[in-house]
């Protein structure tokens, strides 16, 4: 599958210090021009007490790459299993299922 997305790994930048209404920044090094944002998180969506939350959700924008790399290696082996005659529980076809839907979400312009 190719990337249509910045390639990871992805990082948080908290520039609060320098812009409190845009505190955290979501990027990726470059090796020439340092650290490029392509994404912020942003106050005005949230209250400005809940701080820790809009850090989280710079977090977890950031863990996207590796989300869905994760997501893909999960249903290569189930599907893998799937394709050579291995049984799949209710479970794992669930886990399966919920990773296409996943994968999908992130890939599907």
């Amino acid at each position: 599958m190719s990337t249509q997305h910045t390639p990871g790994p992805w990082s948080v930048q908290d520039m609060s210090d320098m812009l409190p209404d845009d505190p955290y920044w979501i990027g990726s090094e470059h090796p020439i021009a340092g650290f490029c944002s392509f994404a912020s998180v942003r106050l005005g969506c949230t209250e400005a007490g809940e701080l820790g939350d809009m850090k989280a959700n710079a977090r977890l924008i950031a863990a996207a790459p590796e989300l869905l790399a994760f997501a893909e290696s999960v249903e290569a082996l189930l599907s893998h299993a799937q394709r050579n005659g291995l049984h799949l529980d209710l479970d794992k076809l669930q886990i399966l299922q919920d990773a296409s839907a996943v994968i999908a979400k992130a890939t599907t312009p």
